[in-house]
């Protein structure tokens, strides 16, 4: 607090420093209210699964109804990620092109145009692409990654110039390169991103902790703040997306990877969390039972 009262205090701090995501589907006159009088800026989600389930058939009806409310109010809005290939924001038809990457690139250039002229009046900075370095779901080179991160950052700064337009790190710790050697390390992407003249403003760097599931184990704040020097040095402002720490228990961990993690370090401890009421006997039993 003593920190951000000096920032403040010498002009360095960012004119709106804490925002906060908004579920679609909360409506609530009291919820939009809170937003109002405790943020200085929205992160409004546009998933794509959502927005367009089939494909060239889109759904604006929620989207909508929040940038009708964002005008009323003059609310600044980050939106996106626009392009995620993550299974839970992609369209389950976009899998279907699969092995044709000109496909796919057709179907991201147009998705892109489509959102982004819709919204252009709406939206003062765009969150892009997200995690395309992750690589996971589709079978692409390097050459391919970059493309796709390059033609959706140019794209949006042709429909709107004036309107900040970023990349999202996901997992930015790269413990994924591990077992994935067709994806690239964060590191890596946002270098390569900064060195092939793509014209973007920024990068999102979204760190997802206390969970076991690989990539969002957690990490003190040594950890994420040597990490964040290591972005910023390469000379394009950063932007921090947290998420709390869940109350996700271990045996919710279904995964081999996930159960690697040790389990009284991969959730938030919780008043009623039912591990502290679980004695010694009670907790190696626990344990036994979610590593087996």
């Amino acid at each position: 607090e003593s920190m951000l009262a000096r920032r403040k205090a010498a002009g360095t701090l960012p004119r709106r420093p804490i925002g906060c995501g908004v579920p679609l589907e909360q409506e609530s006159p009291k919820f939009r209210a809170a937003l109002l009088a405790n943020f200085d800026f929205l992160c409004l989600p546009m998933p794509w699964r959502k927005l367009a389930a089939e494909p060239g058939r889109y759904q604006w009806g929620l989207l909508d109804g929040w940038a009708e409310w964002i005008t009323r109010h003059r609310v600044p809005v980050m939106a996106g990620p626009v392009i995620s290939f993550d299974p839970r924001l992609a369209p389950e038809w976009l899998s279907h092109g699969r092995g044709s990457f000109d496909k796919l690139r057709d179907s991201v250039y147009e998705h892109t145009e489509t959102v982004v002229t819709r919204y252009r009046n709406v939206v003062t900075a765009w969150n892009v692409v997200s995690g395309l370095h992750l690589n996971h779901h589709f079978n692409l080179n390097f050459e391919q990654i970059l493309e796709l991160t390059r033609m959706c950052t140019m794209l949006v700064k042709k429909i709107q110039p004036v309107a900040k337009v970023l990349v999202e790190i996901r997992e930015p710790f790269g413990e994924y390169y591990s077992f994935h050697q067709r994806s690239i390390p964060p590191l890596i992407y946002a270098d390569l991103v900064v060195q092939s003249a793509a014209n973007f403003d920024g990068f999102v760097i979204r760190f997802l902790m206390g969970r076991a599931t690989p990539g969002q184990s957690t990490r003190d704040l040594m950890q994420v703040s040597g990490l964040l020097d290591q972005f910023l040095a390469l000379g394009k402002p950063v932007h921090v997306v947290a998420a709390a720490p869940s109350l996700v228990l271990p045996e919710e961990a279904t995964t081999p990877s996930a159960r690697m993690f040790e389990p009284g370090a991969g959730y938030w401890r919780h008043k009623r969390h039912p591990l502290l009421a679980l004695g010694a006997e009670a907790w190696r039993l626990y344990r036994a039972r979610a590593f087996r």
